[in-house]
Formats: C-alpha cells, sequence, structure tokens
C-alpha cells in the first residue's frame, strides 16, 4: 500500500509518493482519505530529505482546501504542536516553514487557521535557543501582520516583532529592519 511505501529507503520514493497523494484524495471519501492516507503527508514533515518536508507542506495546505474541517485542523495541530517540542532543531524549523507556507500563498480560507491555530505556535517558536528558527518565525511574522485582522493576535504580533528586533542575533534583526 502506498503508506507502507512511504517508509522505503530511497527519497525519491518516498517524494513520489507524497506527488500520488492528491489523486488518492480525489478519488476517496474524506473518512477514507483521513484514516489511510493523511498519514502521508504528516509523516513526511519530519522527514530527513529536505525536499520531502517541503513537498509536504505543500500538499497538506493543498488538502486543506480540499478538506478542511476539524479533524483535519486538529490532526495538523496536533502534529505541530508535537514538532515544536523537538530536540531537533530541523524538525521545530519545518513548523515555521509549514505555516510559512499557508502565509506565502495566502488565500481567504486560511485566515482563520492562521490567526486560530498557527499565531500561537510561531509566538512560541519565535523564543526558540536557535536562531535561525527565530530568524524564520521573523520573516513569516511580518507576513502574518499583513494577513491578520483580530487586534489581539495582530498586537501580540506586533508585541513579538518588537522583541525579536533586541535579538542578540544580528541577522534575526536584519529581517525586522
Amino acid at each position: 500500500s502506498c503508506v507502507d511505501i512511504t517508509a522505503n529507503k530511497s527519497w525519491r520514493v518516498r517524494s513520489q509518493i507524497i506527488d500520488v497523494v492528491p489523486i488518492l484524495s480525489s478519488l476517496l471519501d474524506k473518512k477514507t482519505f483521513m484514516d489511510k492516507i493523511f498519514g502521508i503527508g504528516i509523516a513526511g514533515l519530519i522527514d530527513p530529505v529536505f525536499a520531502i518536508r517541503e513537498s509536504s507542506c505543500k500538499l497538506i495546505k493543498n488538502l486543506y482546501e480540499k478538506f478542511k474541517g476539524d479533524e483535519f485542523v486538529e490532526r495538523i495541530e496536533e502534529k505541530l504542536t508535537e514538532m515544536t517540542k523537538s530536540k531537533n532543531y530541523l524538525v521545530r524549523n519545518t513548523v515555521v516553514m509549514f505555516i510559512k507556507t499557508f502565509c506565502e500563498d495566502y488565500k481567504d480560507i486560511y485566515k482563520g487557521l492562521i490567526e486560530k491555530k498557527f499565531s500561537g505556535i510561531i509566538f512560541i517558536l519565535s523564543k526558540d535557543k536557535i536562531s535561525n528558527v527565530r530568524m524564520n518565525c521573523a520573516s513569516v511574522l511580518l507576513k502574518m501582520k499583513v494577513i491578520c485582522t483580530d487586534q489581539t493576535i495582530t498586537k501580540q504580533i506586533s508585541e513579538c516583532i518588537e522583541i525579536l528586533k533586541k535579538d542578540k542575533d544580528p541577522d534575526v534583526v536584519r529581517i525586522l529592519i
């Protein structure tokens, strides 16, 4: 099955499976898709190969457009929350990359997701001990500031940006100037 193939040692095979998921999503009902196939995209978020992590981010964003719903959002949020606690900074950085995918190719259907779910995750990761993660958070915060209209969230974004403007790493600060 496709799920079994995602464990293949060849990153090219894993990448091809991710490319097939949108086709499968069009053939299956939502329940079957969520039970059997959704995990492929989620598993790709922690793949050791950057190209697969990047493809998984785009895949899940595209699937969100089709299947947006409470279960879909809960499973994404659950995985992202788990990933923010990882000891591996690349995993935490992938969370930021995932959120950035939604912010860069922004559509109105993402607004609630960005404001209600992703902003809190970015606020947490903006305090990460690794400057590369904070640097990417700074970039996402600038995009979120344009997207978000909820005054409470907008205020928190501005406060977070002000804190990052005083970061000890000049590369983090440079993004915000």
